[in-house]
């Protein structure tokens, strides 16, 4: 079916606004048959200083970038390692407007999208949330059914028994 062959894609960022921000990795892994069997990774120099709350996230430095390749020099080889097949990302949507703002044609062809984020929201049940009269606000209901606490990757990689090193580095994600 669909899963047989895919690539999982991530990008780490300079900021969370598509506009503004610029990508400082690129990490993507192909599937086949449920197993990785081929890896590209990154790091991309944004021609800007990394913002330091860009560095507490996902580590990376200015010096880890300053030699790295631009993003235009990037995109040909990651465009090419993804060729036509379907594309998998947590939180998909952001990483893609992403691609789009540094001139990717990535989407321009077509292919199918899945979106691990979307996919957990239908799957797992957060905790219901109820008003508590007497501290004024929303608070969790732990009693409810529920799956998860919230659908971050890290939270789901627990939930799922996956263990992840290097969490927050691209090719990790």
């Amino acid at each position: 079916g669909a899963y047989n062959e895919f690539v999982a894609f991530d990008t780490e960022t300079t900021g969370l606004a598509p506009s503004k921000g610029r990508i400082i990795e690129i990490g993507a892994i192909r599937f086949r048959d449920g197993k990785p069997v081929e890896k590209f990774r990154t790091l991309v120099n944004p021609g800007i200083p990394v913002p330091e709350e860009a560095t507490e996230v996902n580590c990376i430095t200015d010096e880890m970038v300053a030699g790295a390749p631009t993003i235009s020099q990037v995109l040909p080889a990651f465009e090419s390692f993804v060729g036509g097949s379907p594309l998998v990302a947590h939180n998909l949507e952001f990483d893609l407007k992403f691609m789009f703002y540094s001139g990717s044609t990535i989407t321009d062809r077509k292919r199918k999208y899945y979106d691990t984020l979307e996919q957990s929201r239908k799957l797992l049940k957060k905790p219901k949330v109820r008003y508590d009269s007497e501290t004024r606000s929303y608070e969790k209901d732990y009693d409810s059914d529920f799956d998860v606490d919230d659908h971050k990757l890290g939270t789901l990689c627990d939930y799922y028994g996956i263990t992840a090193a290097g969490r927050h580095r691209s090719d990790a994600d």
